[in-house]
């Protein structure tokens, strides 16, 4: 959902619903609602998400 930012006010958007604050707060899911649910509905092994290889400028960290 989006929310206020201190720093933004409600200009930057993020979350899994689109709020309209021109249309009496109209709310409209968007793509990351509908992967999320379907991740949350799959089985347990299927919930992993795979990850493309970085594409670099990583270092490695030393402990």
């Amino acid at each position: 959902m989006d929310n206020f930012e201190w720093s933004s006010g409600y200009t930057k958007r993020f979350g899994l619903t689109y709020i309209d604050y021109q249309r009496d707060l109209l709310r409209t899911s968007k793509d990351s609602d509908t992967w999320f649910k379907e991740k949350l509905s799959a089985k347990p092994g299927d919930r992993v998400t795979k990850l493309s290889k970085p594409l670099g400028g990583f270092r490695k960290l030393q402990m």
